[in-house]
């Protein structure tokens, strides 16, 4: 399913991203990411494999006939505790950042893992340095609930943010589904 929106005269939509997209997505995250904190192609392809309490979301750009690729985004479902999901990444291609699409993209998986999956908690893990992902987070109700110390590797830290969802009535999660 497609949802199309129009931001700053930019003609986008969001998908489920595939395993085919995996080559774009290492793309952008290549020009998002410090190297020692990507995932890289090779994990990405795999979570791209992933379809069991898994979402990747692709924002694409209509150029003509063609579509680019230019942010994503992976959310998942805990395995022990069912009713708590998490945001994975959210990447947007630099040349079109500070345009709400990151913003955008979060709401469309936050809804997608609510409805899907009955997540009523979405966590997430952000670099204790990155402010600008840290301010993004909290502007959309994000609280930062603990430090994890050498969550990346050796003295580069993370906070554990979280956020509960407001619950949907039935006639909302038929209107919405993924």
């Amino acid at each position: 399913m497609r949802s199309m929106i129009h931001r700053n005269n930019l003609n986008i939509s969001v998908r489920l991203a595939t395993r085919e997209d995996a080559k774009r997505l290492n793309e952008i995250e290549e020009a998002c990411i410090p190297k020692k904190l990507r995932y890289g192609p090779s994990i990405l392809a795999s979570l791209l494999s992933m379809t069991s309490n898994y979402i990747t979301l692709a924002v694409e750009l209509a150029e003509g006939k063609k579509a680019k690729i230019i942010g994503f985004a992976m959310g998942e479902q805990d395995d022990d505790k069912k009713s708590l999901g998490r945001i994975v990444t959210i990447q947007i291609d630099p040349f079109y950042q500070h345009r709400q699409l990151g913003s955008r993209l979060l709401a469309e998986l936050e809804t997608r893992l609510q409805n899907s999956y009955n997540i009523n908690t979405i966590e997430l893990q952000v670099h204790y340095q990155n402010e600008e992902a840290i301010n993004f987070y909290q502007k959309h109700a994000y609280k930062i609930k603990k430090q994890l110390r050498n969550y990346y590797v050796r003295g580069e830290h993370a906070f554990l943010m979280e956020k509960k969802l407001k619950k949907l009535n039935f006639s909302l999660k038929r209107s919405f589904q993924p």
